[in-house]
């Protein structure tokens, strides 16, 4: 089981996921209290703006860029 996280914002429109600072390498605990003020419980899991929410992977986690064509 992993013992740190991170949690990370997708915006569509950036085209990608963010770290979020103060929620990087910290404990499950932490990173669910984070998300959970970032996303008032749960209850909102975007912002005002389409295609954008919050997530919690593993610290360890990797992610890949791809960019459109069309960029």
């Amino acid at each position: 089981m992993e013992k740190l996280f991170t949690v990370r914002f997708y915006d569509k429109f950036d085209h990608g996921w963010i770290d979020c600072i103060g929620a990087i390498n910290v404990t499950k605990e932490k990173a669910q209290e984070y998300w959970n003020k970032e996303t008032s419980n749960g209850t909102r899991h975007a912002s005002s703006r389409e295609n954008q929410y919050y997530a919690i992977f593993p610290a360890n986690t990797r992610m890949l860029y791809e960019a459109d064509d069309d960029d």
